[in-house]
C-alpha cells in the first residue's frame, strides 16, 4: 500500500470518476486501476462503490427514471469541484444527449430546489465533509488573517469566532468548501490532542431562518460525532464538529 498525502488521495478520486464509465480495457482506465490496487483497501472500496452506482445510473437511465440516490450523491459532491462535468461527461458517453440533459437537469434541481434544510442535516453534510477532506488552504493561528485572506471568496462577511480565549482552542488554518453546492468557510482548531472543526455559512442558502438558535446533535458514523450548531447577529451560522472522546 502506497502512503498518499491529501492532495494525492483527492486526485485520484478524481481520476477514478473521470474513467469508471470507460470499457474495461480503455488504457486510461486500466492505469487508474493500478494506482487504485497500489492506494491500498480504501481506494479499492471507494472504487467498487462507484462502479455499483455507475451500473445503478446506468439502468434507470434505461427505463426513462431518475436514478435512486443520485439527487443525494449530487448533494454530497463536495467542496473545490463545482456540481458538473463528471456526471455530465459520463453520463453523455453512456446514453448520448438525451442521458445529458437528464443529468443536467437533475444537477441543476439539486441545487437550486426550494427544500429548506433542517439543523440535523446541517450538521449530517458538516460530519460527512470533515470525514471527507482533512486539509487546510492557508495555515495560521490568527482568526482575523483567515478573515482578510478569505473575504473575497464568500458573499457574506467572514467572522471567525476566537475560540482561543473561551475555550482554549488553537486555530491550525482555514479552507473554502461546498455544503451542496453551496461555499461554507471551514476552519481547523486543536484542543487537548483533538482536532475541532468550525463551519460558518449562510442560512439563507440552505432556506434557513437566519435565528437558528443553539443545539447540540450526535451524528453517528464509523465513530460518533458531537455537533453543535447555532446563528450569530452577524447573519451567519456555525457548525462545530467534535471527535468524540
Amino acid at each position: 500500500m502506497n502512503e498518499m498525502n491529501q492532495e494525492q488521495v483527492e486526485l485520484l478520486r478524481q481520476r477514478m470518476g473521470e474513467v469508471a464509465a470507460l470499457s474495461p480495457d480503455n488504457p486510461l482506465r486500466l492505469a487508474v486501476m493500478a494506482e487504485v490496487t497500489a492506494a491500498g483497501a480504501w481506494a479499492e472500496a471507494e472504487w467498487l462503490s462507484l462502479q455499483r452506482f455507475d451500473e445503478d445510473v446506468r439502468m434507470a437511465l434505461r427505463h426513462g427514471e431518475v436514478p435512486g440516490g443520485l439527487a443525494d450523491r449530487l448533494k454530497r459532491m463536495p467542496d473545490e469541484a463545482p456540481l458538473r462535468s463528471p456526471w455530465v461527461g459520463r453520463i453523455t458517453r453512456w446514453a448520448g444527449p438525451l442521458a445529458a440533459a437528464l443529468a443536467i437537469g437533475v444537477t441543476v434541481w439539486v441545487v437550486n430546489t426550494g427544500h429548506a434544510y433542517t439543523v440535523d442535516q446541517i450538521a449530517e453534510l458538516a460530519v460527512d465533509n470533515h470525514l471527507r477532506h482533512s486539509y487546510v488552504q492557508a495555515m495560521t493561528h490568527d482568526p482575523h488573517e483567515v478573515e482578510l485572506k478569505f473575504a473575497n471568496t464568500v458573499d457574506w462577511p467572514v467572522d471567525v469566532p476566537d475560540l482561543s480565549g473561551e475555550f482554549g482552542y488553537e486555530l491550525q488554518g482555514a479552507r473554502v468548501c461546498r455544503f451542496a453546492g453551496h461555499t461554507v468557510l471551514c476552519t481547523h482548531w486543536m484542543h487537548a490532542g483533538r482536532l475541532h472543526v468550525l463551519y460558518q455559512f449562510c442560512p439563507s442558502d440552505f432556506r434557513m431562518p437566519m435565528a437558528l438558535g443553539d443545539s447540540t446533535h450526535t451524528v453517528e458514523r464509523a465513530d460518533a460525532y458531537d455537533v453543535r450548531v447555532w446563528s450569530e447577529p452577524n447573519g451567519c451560522a456555525y457548525v462545530l464538529v467534535s471527535e468524540r472522546e
